[in-house]
């Protein structure tokens, strides 16, 4: 019986063709894939560049040592931050409930007679989660009250009543700082009628950082600011978090391109978005919202460095 060569015969060829035309598509789809992002223009990389060693250099005239100290930075993790404060517990009612962060929102605090004390307490201690302890000035109770209210609200109506302070006692509470997360003397306000607690940070607000004037607004998306680092004590690397558009080839996403600067005692990272080599045009996309991750080595561990901002210099949370 003569052999059958059926993948010769003139009626597959198309078939085929087709096949490996497919293929071909393919190889050339992903080779095209890698080339659809150029690089972020040298000017704008100047720019941030410069910018960097600005704040930099400001940071390290007023901290020309890398040793830990605390350094606040905003709460970003649950309980839920309202402005400075944080509130503890939930209200039975709802209602009540929308009230006390509203009232919060405004400033509009009200304290009972002889609830609280303005006597200046003894330094207290800040903790880190390795360890590591540090005595820091605090203020009064009366003083961080008087902090977080408004005096707008004392003689207009803020559209919500006021919270009644009821008492106060110091406590610690979780917070995030430049060196990671501590536990930070606080006072625990008590509120009338509620079982929710008002913790208002008790440190004294000159261990705040101070921010550069102005504030750095290049525009134009330029740069995507870093919102928290991770980066271990020993590691030669740190990772950023940044919000930015989905990664991909879609006509919505995007690639960035991360760096760092570095100093003494601080470091900057810079996150930029690549071009794209073919622009895409008419197409209504979405303001970005994805939370994005970009590892960036280091000429050494961070160790006790603070990451700055560039917009003001200021710290951000770091995580070990």
């Amino acid at each position: 019986m003569p052999e059958r060569r059926w993948f010769l015969r003139p009626a597959y060829v198309p078939v085929m063709m087709l096949v490996l035309s497919l293929l071909a598509a393919v190889v050339v789809v992903e080779w095209r894939g890698e080339g659809a992002y150029g690089e972020p223009k040298p000017r704008d990389t100047a720019l941030l560049e410069a910018r960097a060693r600005e704040v930099i250099s400001a940071w390290q005239a007023r901290h020309p040592v890398a040793k830990r100290t605390f350094v606040p930075v905003r709460p970003r993790t649950v309980p839920p931050v309202v402005g400075t404060s944080v509130l503890y517990g939930r209200d039975p009612s709802v209602q009540r409930q929308e009230e006390i962060g509203r009232a919060v929102r405004s400033g509009h605090l009200r304290v009972a007679p002889r609830a609280v004390t303005d006597v200046l307490p003894e330094r207290q201690p800040v903790l880190w989660e390795d360890g590591f302890s540090l005595d820091v000035p605090v203020v009064s109770a009366a003083d961080a009250i008087s902090t977080a209210r408004s005096s707008f609200c004392e003689s207009q109506d803020c559209g919500v009543p006021a919270l009644e302070v009821t008492g106060a006692r110091l406590r610690s509470a979780p917070m995030e700082t430049a060196h990671g997360r501590a536990s930070v003397p606080v006072w625990m306000l008590d509120l009338e009628g509620t079982p929710v607690r008002l913790a208002l940070k008790a440190t004294d607000p000159r261990l705040e950082p101070e921010a550069l004037k102005p504030r750095f607004q290049p525009g134009g998306g330029v740069y995507a600011p870093v919102s928290r680092v991770e980066a271990p004590t020993q590691g030669s690397s740190m990772t950023v978090q940044y919000i930015g558009a989905p990664p991909g080839e879609g006509p919505c996403s995007a690639e960035y391109r991360a760096r760092v600067v570095e100093g003494e005692t601080a470091v900057v990272a810079i996150v930029q978005a690549r071009p794209r080599r073919e622009p895409v045009e008419g197409v209504a996309c979405a303001p970005a919202g994805t939370l994005r991750r970009e590892v960036i080595s280091l000429s050494r561990p961070l160790g006790e460095r603070v990451v700055l901002d560039l917009a003001q210099g200021l710290p951000v949370p770091v995580i070990g």
